[in-house]
């Protein structure tokens, strides 16, 4: 297994807990539009801290011990502690990094559901790549604009880290 591929494993629990939290913070951007955007921030903060607890848990306490795992989790960890304590400086940033996660979770159902020729899964990671480029590209000239691109993008990765998550065995994927 790549360097990449064990950054970016999941298991069963935390693609669930990671696709949740991202459903909430996009209804959350969605309704509330510009109002929630510092809010959004340390809400990405906490994501950030839960998901980087999970990695290092996973990592300590799954059977398969990847060092790889603990540093993902730190690094994720730090992230979120710094967007709890300065989410001012962070408003734009936050879109971009959302953006680019979201573009991730898009690339990787687009090419999970070309293996498993599964048209959904295809038409899930289209639509979170194209949204995914909008949150990364529009935070410094389209503010409202972003945060209602920003909910649909989360909402949808959301349910595609759930769908996801429905479909996976209870252990990490083994290489």
């Amino acid at each position: 297994m790549n360097f990449l591929e064990r950054v970016f494993r999941h298991t069963k629990t935390s693609t669930m807990v990671s696709g949740v939290l991202l459903a909430l913070l996009g209804i959350i951007s969605f309704a509330y539009g510009e109002e929630t955007v510092l809010g959004l921030v340390r809400l990405a903060g906490i994501i950030a801290i839960i998901l980087g607890i999970c990695r290092i848990t996973d990592a300590i306490v799954g059977s398969d011990r990847d060092k790889t795992q603990v540093g993902v989790g730190i690094v994720t960890l730090i992230v979120g502690l710094v967007l709890m304590l300065a989410p001012d400086a962070f408003i734009n940033i936050v879109f971009i990094i959302l953006g680019l996660v979201v573009l991730g979770i898009g690339i990787t159902a687009f090419d999970e559901g070309k293996e498993k020729s599964s048209t959904r899964d295809v038409f899930c990671g289209v639509c979170d790549m194209i949204l995914g480029v909008l949150m990364a590209i529009a935070p410094f000239a389209f503010i409202h604009v972003v945060t209602i691109i920003s909910g649909i993008a989360l909402l949808v990765a959301g349910i595609t880290e759930i769908a996801a998550s429905m479909a996976m065995e209870n252990d990490p994927i083994k290489h």
